[in-house]
């Protein structure tokens, strides 16, 4: 069974809790991922206590936070260093996944990143609702359809012909290898 993620509008100080865009709350010694000196984009934060009870399998880890980064700038409409050739896997370094076992609120930090004039250049942080869906369900989801050996970490469908995939193998994934994750733009 796959995980459906529904990005909502939300008010509320999301600190500590699932979220798309908006900036990543991190434990005070994880690194905010770089390429060439530039910050990739953070996409989202998933707490895995969240995954739970959509994940019956228990592929997933419960406990702790998933992050998520890519330099999508591009492909959002942004100017970027960064530059993508079609679709394919993109090389390493350009999509990153973290993940911490635990979850502190009194020791992690929200990551700021800012422009040359001290700006937040983050986008509005938005709530993330979960529930079960379809495999082969073809919005924004987590688990579900997958080449043989690997798990959907997270699908990002960008438009009806272009979907951004993190995904790892299935050994990595057993091990905490989340340096092992590979980042996909693949096209209908």
């Amino acid at each position: 069974m796959a995980i459906k993620l529904d990005i909502i509008e939300d008010s509320r100080n999301l600190f500590c809790d699932s979220k798309w865009w908006g900036d990543p709350d991190m434990p005070e010694d994880m690194e905010y991922p770089m390429i060439e000196g530039y910050p990739l984009t953070f996409i989202c934060q998933i707490a895995a206590y969240d995954l739970e009870q959509f994940d019956t399998e228990g592929v997933l880890p419960h406990d702790g936070m998933f992050y998520f980064f890519a330099a999508i700038d591009e492909l959002l409409g942004y100017d970027s260093p960064i530059r993508h050739d079609g679709p394919g896997e993109w090389p390493k370094g350009h999509a990153v996944v973290k993940y911490t076992k635990a979850v502190n609120m009194e020791t992690f930090k929200s990551v700021i990143l800012l422009d040359d004039e001290d700006n937040p250049i983050s986008q509005k942080a938005q709530a993330l609702q979960f529930s079960a869906c379809d495999d082969g369900f073809a919005g924004f989801r987590m688990l579900g359809e997958a080449p043989e050996g690997y798990v959907n970490l997270l699908r990002i469908p960008l438009d009806p012909q272009r979907t951004l995939t993190f995904r790892i193998k299935q050994s990595d994934l057993g091990f905490g290898n989340w340096k092992k994750a590979k980042f996909y733009l693949e096209e209908a």
